[in-house]
């Protein structure tokens, strides 16, 4: 989520960082460390007594554990110490997930005896207290990655040091955030997908050099500036390698009140509001559809003007979006599982009107979540209501199934699909395998099992094959696809 910097206060010592867990707020910014010196120290004990000292303590060395594929789906981002909202039945490490920031890699010295600007007296609470942290680590204030190549190795030589310091707390990191929006600049350039994959492709070139089992994440563009899915496929398809995928996406609109409902908003061609996710994740490269989808931040907010969730947040709203990431989960096929999708957020000091400790109804909802059963056992959860609601009476379908292989009747239909608009080589024919739910005489979606693509260069047709849905390009043409053109056979 975009959001302005905040000033930072003197870096506290050990001790107090320790304690400032304990108070109800106890987020705040550290100054950054300066960078050690590069003077060769001579040691008074042989190197070999020091790896025998190493290897004696290492088994003693506290580290933090994979994450069960048990725990919930529940999530904060700043965990506020909160354990009330918590189910303390569950077993420690399987209650949810707290993401923490560490806002300049250079806060980070490798060195887990200090504290990288707070984050670790307060994601030792969040550990303390049952859950998985998550840490995004961004590359300086308000810019996600390194845009110069010159960069990468003096980032990534300091983004090793935070996996270091914070091994006992975390094994998540986050590479940055919100590149559309931080990007140096102030949001002027951004960075594109090109090169964010460029740059996490050398981070993850130096994974061995990461405390084992470590795993780096992608981070994703804001929804809201621009709101476009599109940034996904251009930065996971040039990925070399991946251990999983965050996102943000969004909340309410006028009309578009219920999470587990589509929202067409304006002349968007996406879900204008919560189920953006379902967007992100089709742009996601199917070679890294095993990567799980962690939905780091998510509230009601839309962005810009619009109204924060202390204005306009619906009780049952957030169970409400907890039944539609479950009931994803439950027929997502062979696409990426979301493993999280986390509040933001939950200590106040930066975001009072978005805390949950400042809204009771949204505070009871999330700790309904945490505490429901159905959110974990991994993501073979079934689609179980979160709290009885009102199932919505769905629109009566207009459309004509058609058998498995049947031919489409006219021959000759034109339809509009969800590819990217920069493809540089456009889809001249395509032949409609198993269609069902077919509909040739409105724009009623057309839902597709098999596309077999005739005459295309190939990197196009594993595209064609994923689509799940087709509209008639007249009324499509607001969405502004690309074109496809369907023959019967």
């Amino acid at each position: 989520m975009f959001r302005l910097p905040i000033p930072a206060p003197a870096r506290q010592n050990a001790l107090a960082n320790r304690l400032s867990s304990l108070l109800p707020n106890p987020f705040g910014r550290g100054r950054r460390r300066p960078h050690r010196s590069k003077a060769t120290i001579a040691l008074g004990i042989p190197t070999l007594c020091g790896l025998l000292l190493a290897a004696a303590i290492a088994p003693f060395e506290q580290v933090a554990q994979a994450a069960s594929p048990n725990v919930s789906l529940a999530g904060v981002h700043w965990y506020s110490g909160d354990s009330g909202m918590l189910d303390a039945s569950v077993p420690v490490g399987e209650r949810g997930w707290n993401v923490e920031v560490i806002f300049d890699v250079g806060w980070c010295d490798g060195n887990p005896a200090t504290d990288p600007g707070g984050v670790r007296a307060v994601a030792q609470t969040a550990k303390d207290h049952g859950l998985v942290n998550i840490i995004r680590v961004d590359y300086r204030e308000m810019f996600a990655v390194p845009i110069n190549p010159a960069d990468y190795a003096p980032w990534a030589d300091q983004f090793i040091q935070c996996t270091q310091e914070l091994n006992d707390l975390a094994k998540l990191y986050i590479a940055g955030n919100e590149p559309n929006a931080e990007d140096g600049q102030g949001g002027s350039r951004g960075i594109s997908g090109a090169e964010y994959a460029a740059a996490f492709n050398y981070l993850y070139s130096r994974k061995g050099e990461m405390p084992g089992g470590t795993e780096l994440l992608t981070t994703f563009i804001g929804p809201w500036s621009p709101p476009t899915p599109i940034w996904m496929k251009e930065m996971s398809s040039r990925l070399n390698g991946v251990d999983g995928f965050t996102l943000h996406t969004g909340g309410i609109r006028a009309g578009c009140t219920d999470p587990r409902q589509p929202c067409k908003f304006g002349d968007w061609w996406f879900d204008g509001a919560f189920r953006f996710y379902r967007n992100v994740i089709d742009n996601i490269d199917s070679r890294w559809w095993s990567r799980p989808v962690y939905i780091t931040e998510f509230n009601t907010w839309t962005g810009g003007d619009a109204p924060p969730p202390s204005q306009n947040y619906l009780q049952d709203w957030i169970n409400k979006a907890f039944e539609e990431i479950r009931s994803y989960n439950a027929g997502r096929g062979g696409k990426p599982a979301v493993r999280a999708l986390a509040w933001f957020v939950d200590r106040p000091q930066s975001w009072p009107d978005f805390s949950l400790r400042n809204m009771s109804a949204a505070r009871t909802d999330m700790g309904e979540e945490f505490k429901n059963p159905a959110n974990r056992g991994g993501v073979s959860a079934t689609a179980t209501p979160s709290v009885p609601t009102p199932t919505p009476t769905p629109r009566p379908s207009t459309a004509t199934p058609l058998p498995p292989g049947g031919p489409l009747q006219n021959g000759g239909v034109h339809f509009a699909g969800y590819l990217a608009l920069d493809d540089p080589v456009g889809i001249d024919d395509v032949r409609l395998g198993n269609a069902e739910n077919a509909e040739l005489n409105d724009g009623s979606r057309v839902r597709i099992n098999d596309v077999t693509v005739v005459g295309t260069p190939p990197e196009l047709v594993e595209k064609c094959r994923r689509l799940l849905g087709l509209v008639l390009v007249d009324d499509a043409e607001e969405m502004n696809p690309a074109i496809l053109v369907g023959e019967g056979g």
